[in-house]
């Protein structure tokens, strides 16, 4: 919601603040923005956001051409207010949708939330395909009208810094 101006172009995740492009290049989507990158209607389909005037968007998981191509998650991520406390109890929660635009209706599972104690370079996102998150749902997401919550609570096990969106499996 925190816009330094009106996305007018992919990948501009940036001007959100504070959040950042952990790999590959996330999307936001706003009312104000032009034909394709609007809220509702934007090149990926027709959504509300589910609070508020904008969106991000960010592939999960998509598969080269290639049979043997590497495949393609982006990441967003963000730098906490403060350092969580180690043996404290934290609550996650968030909301995700599949988008509904033709050709990239494509399910997705392993949503989630991980939690890192240094910020990450873009270039160094694919460290972060671990198979493991913090907080995730391993359920398909394939509805593309309604939101679907992810949330969950976890304590701390370290002074961690920085938490990222994606798939990490």
């Amino acid at each position: 919601e925190d816009v330094l101006f009106c996305p007018n172009g992919l990948g501009q995740i940036y001007v959100a603040t504070p959040w950042e492009n952990y790999r590959i290049s996330p999307d936001i989507f706003c009312e104000c923005s032009p034909f394709g990158l609007s809220v509702p209607q934007n090149h990926l389909g027709y959504q509300f956001a589910h609070s508020g005037n904008c969106m991000a968007g960010v592939i999960t998981f998509r598969k080269q051409s290639s049979p043997n191509g590497p495949n393609t998650r982006e990441f967003l991520g963000v730098e906490l207010i403060q350092p969580l406390v180690i043996g404290t109890e934290y609550f996650f929660s968030g909301y995700i949708n599949c988008s509904g635009g033709l050709p990239v209706v494509v399910s997705a599972n392993n949503f989630g939330m991980k939690l890192l104690t240094y910020g990450i370079d873009s270039s160094l996102g694919h460290l972060l395909v671990s198979n493991s998150a913090t907080i995730f749902s391993d359920s398909l997401l394939s509805d593309t009208t309604s939101w679907f919550k992810i949330s969950g609570s976890f304590i701390a096990d370290s002074t961690y810094t920085h938490m990222v969106l994606g798939n990490f499996f």
